[in-house]
C-alpha cells in the first residue's frame, strides 16, 4: 500500500477546510465510513451533497461504520472491517490516498482510529 490515509471528523473545527486541501490532490478518494451516510445538523455531509461535490471521489464504505453509533456506552463495533478494508486497500495499492470520514471531532473515541489501526496493521 502506497497511498496516505487521512482521518477526518467533519464536527471538528476547520474539517471543511482541511477536506478542501487534502481533495486538491486528484489521487485522494473521501471514503465515508459512517454506518448512514447523513446528518441531521450539517447538510453539506449528506451523501447526496457529497457525491455532487466530489463525484467518483466519493466513496460511501457503510461496512466500516460503528454499529453502536448511537450509544457511546456501548463499544465500537465495525459492521464488516475484512469487507471494509478491502476497499481502502485496494484503493492505496492503485497509488490513491484516502481520508476516512466521519462526523466525529474526537478522533480519539471515534471508530476512525479503529480502522486506521486496522490498515496499519496490514501494513506489517
Amino acid at each position: 500500500m502506497s497511498g496516505r490515509v487521512y482521518l477526518l471528523g467533519y464536527a471538528a473545527p476547520g474539517a471543511a477546510g482541511q477536506l478542501e486541501q487534502w481533495m486538491a490532490d486528484t489521487s485522494v478518494v473521501l471514503v465515508d465510513i459512517r454506518l448512514a451516510a447523513r446528518s441531521r445538523w450539517m447538510r453539506e455531509w449528506n451523501k447526496g451533497w457529497l457525491v455532487k461535490r466530489w463525484g467518483d471521489r466519493y466513496v460511501h464504505e457503510s461496512r466500516l461504520g460503528n454499529v453502536n453509533y448511537q450509544d457511546r456506552r456501548q463499544p465500537i463495533a465495525i459492521c464488516d472491517l475484512p469487507g471494509g478494508l478491502a476497499v481502502v486497500t485496494d484503493l492505496l495499492s492503485q497509488d490513491r490516498s484516502v481520508v476516512l470520514l466521519c462526523a466525529c471531532a474526537d478522533e480519539s473515541l471515534c471508530h476512525r482510529r479503529v480502522v486506521a489501526e486496522a490498515l496499519a496493521s496490514l501494513e506489517t
